[in-house]
């Protein structure tokens, strides 16, 4: 493959959040006479690999003495989590494997309120189901998920890992109906990093994802999911734009 297709495979898997699955990747064949890779970037993507055993896990499987959960935005919504958290500890028939997955869609969700698509969130919670979804308590979940509000976003992000990774329905019990918007959020990431990827230089690429993945963030974000979960949206654009107003401030 040619220097340029290599640049913008790499500028694309920064963006995605992705870097450490494809350094992985093309760690494991270095040596394949074809891979025609720069120095400069097979030395990136040998330091990508290197960290990348550390990065590319599922939330750990044991039991915490303080189960630490991602915040929501909203008040109530965090006061509720944190009951579901304490009452499933104290209950005669724990699921931390159930609380671990409410935990990776929680991440999933705020990825996307921030930007659209979290790539990296999707594989997580794809590679969790595929590895220990027949443990998981599907019918806690659904409850969980009605208390907070958040079950139409879940029932979103299921449909995202049907029509990326090819999940079927039954594979994903907490997906109820198809939802195309799904396929529109999709399509609208995927052309600005096309676009944005088009547009990068080398060095842009050398010096991480933080700026090109700023680049890539679609407006579809925020306030779009107000009707999937309405007070969680609100609560978080209203933080979002006291947090802009008090930057211009200072």
């Amino acid at each position: 493959m040619s220097q340029f297709k290599w640049q913008q495979t790499i500028a694309a898997a920064y963006i995605l959040g992705v870097a450490p699955y494809l350094a992985k990747g093309i760690a494991a064949h270095e040596g394949d006479s074809r891979m025609n890779l720069a120095s400069d970037m097979m030395d990136m993507i040998r330091h990508e690999a290197d960290k990348a055993d550390s990065r590319i896990t599922l939330v750990s499987m044991h039991v915490r003495d303080k189960y630490v959960m991602p915040h929501l935005a909203n008040v109530m919504n965090n006061i509720r989590l944190k009951r579901i958290v304490y009452g499933e500890y104290h209950s005669i028939d724990t699921s931390v494997t159930t609380l671990n997955m409410l935990e990776i869609i929680i991440k999933n969700i705020n990825g996307m309120m921030s930007a659209g698509v979290d790539m990296y969130g999707l594989i997580q919670l794809g590679l969790f189901l595929r590895q220990q979804g027949q443990n998981v308590d599907f019918v806690k979940m659904e409850t969980w998920l009605g208390k907070l509000g958040i079950k139409r976003m879940a029932n979103l992000i299921g449909n995202m890992l049907i029509l990326l990774f090819g999940f079927d329905d039954d594979e994903i019990p907490f997906v109820h109906k198809k939802d195309n918007k799904a396929t529109d959020i999709i399509k609208m990431y995927m052309g600005k990093v096309k676009k944005t990827v088009g547009s990068c230089r080398a060095e842009n690429v050398m010096t991480g994802d933080g700026a090109l993945r700023q680049d890539v963030r679609i407006t579809c974000h925020g306030m779009g999911y107000w009707r999937y979960m309405p007070a969680e949206t609100v609560c978080r654009t209203v933080s979002d734009l006291t947090r802009r107003l008090s930057e211009i401030e200072e």
